[in-house]
């Protein structure tokens, strides 16, 4: 009896192959553009960096954020090699990975002034160029994007 009732669940309104997961309602996949097997780098949409002063044991904090599209999907973005860049001129102050991007696209990170030597700070932010490169976990990078100051 129960393996009857086992068969009967299993109908084929159950089975959904190549169309997404109808369990979860995500009909993600092929017919959405999303290429899981691609080897396309992600790309930065847009991006900016702000400054808000801090005090003086805290120093000024700064933050970013991107918005970047990913051809295997938003939520293969890597947390742990996407990166922010700030220079000036020819020299580089950081190159960092401390941008969280989130299953949706969104990478945020933030730090101190102090984090880098205290040269950054609110009042010379003008003075730096910053630049963020998104890492998906294939390994794929995407081309150098200049941050907006905010």
């Amino acid at each position: 009896m129960t393996l009857m009732l086992m068969l009967a669940a299993c109908g084929s309104d159950k089975v959904n192959i190549g169309e997404g997961d109808s369990a979860t309602g995500d009909s993600s996949g092929w017919s959405s553009g999303i290429d899981p097997n691609g080897d396309d780098p992600p790309e930065v949409q847009s991006g900016k960096v702000w400054c808000t002063e801090g005090s003086n044991s805290s120093g000024d904090l700064f933050f970013v954020t991107v918005d970047a599209r990913d051809g295997q999907g938003d939520d293969t973005l890597s947390s742990e090699y996407s990166r922010v860049i700030a220079s000036t001129g020819s020299n580089e102050v950081f190159d960092e990975s401390f941008l969280l991007c989130g299953s949706s696209g969104k990478c945020e990170g933030s730090w101190r002034s102090g984090d880098y030597g205290g040269y950054i700070l609110c009042s010379t932010i003008d003075d730096f160029e910053y630049h963020t490169i998104i890492v998906d976990r294939d390994g794929h990078e995407s081309d150098e994007f200049e941050l907006e100051i905010d």
